[in-house]
């Protein structure tokens, strides 16, 4: 990892890195870095993987539940045009998904 003087971040103030909880970002090298760099980036930890705290993954399970799941596509142009015909459905509908975003609003 390298030196971050040259970051915008350096002339005042600091950066945000919204990192995950990847194994390589607990690592004490990856610490280490953090703490010699604490002026020019601050990290905001994301919690645990929570699906149900993740509209994208709603959307997604909601997705494989009526295209994809236990279905085979022979062609690329197949999936797609199943994705396709289901987004087309839920803008034509959207209290199909209205349900799986409530809380998030």
């Amino acid at each position: 990892m390298g030196d971050l003087s040259g970051f915008p971040g350096a002339s005042g103030g600091a950066g945000l890195l919204i990192q995950d909880n990847a194994t390589y970002h607990t690592k004490p090298e990856a610490y280490h870095w953090f703490r010699v760099n604490r002026r020019y980036v601050k990290v905001f930890q994301l919690p645990p993987y929570w699906p149900e705290l993740n509209a994208t993954e709603r959307i997604w399970n909601y997705t494989r539940k009526y295209v994809t799941h236990n279905r085979f596509f022979e062609r690329p142009q197949d999936l797609c045009d199943a994705l396709f015909g289901r987004f087309d459905y839920v803008r034509r509908h959207p209290q199909e998904i209205e349900g799986l975003l409530r809380p998030f609003f």
